[in-house]
């Protein structure tokens, strides 16, 4: 199942800085740290309808990212797609960060128009395999001074509040994007300050999964929304991704049924159907050549 976040209702929980629902800002500390607690189903996976970023100022964080363990300390940006799917483990007692949550259709008109290279690495969907960078002492600084700025626009009043934040907004994916591209020793000399039509397309389909993927299971249906052929989109996901089309696909159908699988009560032949599998026979052949073993193991073990 999806979780999405009433942004309203939860703005109004923790005091964050909220623009229309589109985009949250707070704070994160010893007092309202619990926030983690009502956002997730307890003991159960979730996603969030929303891209997040966080800024771990101090304390640690340990979080499951797509079944993955990841534990983040002091001087870390995380960044959590709306595909990731997300359970929180454990958070210090002196656990302090900076929380943004936007929407996708917030950053797309925000980001996306500008063109700019910084951005698409930060936003396109590898966030699955590095949700996490370590920051110096002066980048976090940075990067909670670019915050600030958003906090202070979104509590304000201004004439072109909507502009003024998007700007903002983006000034902070600047601010990222110059730090990763710093840390990845890009040359500054042969940078290409657009993104590319292979970066928007690998884009667009991360999103046409995240939306279609428990019903479409067929390369052909992504591609032929993309006006591309299925040969050159599997091509072209291999080169930005280093996976293919089936790969992707297969990846995202084991997340959604090992979600499905751990609701309790829940049946094989449930998960069989809501996946759209031809019967359960061939879901629980496609789940133990992908997973290892079968669903009715899974479910007893996990």
């Amino acid at each position: 199942y999806d979780l999405n976040i009433n942004i309203s209702s939860l703005s109004s929980l923790i005091r964050g800085s909220n623009f229309h629902e589109e985009i949250i800002v707070t704070v994160i500390n010893q007092f309202n740290r619990d926030i983690f607690g009502t956002i997730q189903h307890p003991d159960k996976p979730f996603r969030i309808n929303y891209v997040t970023f966080i800024l771990i100022l101090n304390g640690e964080l340990e979080i499951d990212l797509d079944y993955k363990r990841h534990t983040f300390t002091k001087n870390t940006w995380i960044g959590i797609s709306s595909i990731n799917i997300i359970k929180f483990n454990h958070i210090s007692k002196d656990f302090y960060c900076y929380l943004a949550m936007v929407s996708r259709d917030f950053i797309e008109n925000t980001i996306i128009s500008n063109k700019t290279l910084p951005t698409s690495h930060l936003i396109n969907l590898n966030l699955r395999e590095n949700p996490g960078m370590s920051l110096s002492e002066k980048e976090t600084i940075t990067v909670k001074e670019s915050i600030d700025r958003i906090i202070y626009y979104i509590k304000g009043d201004h004439y072109f509040k909507r502009e003024i934040i998007q700007n903002s907004l983006l000034n902070y994916f600047l601010e990222m994007g110059n730090i990763f591209l710093g840390k990845v020793k890009v040359d500054a000399n042969n940078m290409q300050y657009s993104i590319s039509r292979k970066d928007a397309l690998t884009q667009q389909f991360m999103f046409m999964l995240r939306d279609n993927g428990k019903n479409e299971h067929s390369p052909s249906f992504y591609s032929e929304k993309l006006c591309i052929s299925t040969k050159y989109l599997s091509f072209l996901l291999k080169e930005t991704t280093g996976k293919t089309t089936k790969d992707w696909i297969s990846q995202n159908t084991v997340m959604e049924a090992k979600i499905l699988l751990k609701v309790p009560g829940t049946t094989i032949q449930t998960v069989s159907d809501e996946l759209h599998f031809y019967d359960q026979a061939s879901f629980t052949k496609f789940f133990k050549k992908n997973v290892g073993i079968t669903p009715k193991k899974y479910i007893s073990e996990y």
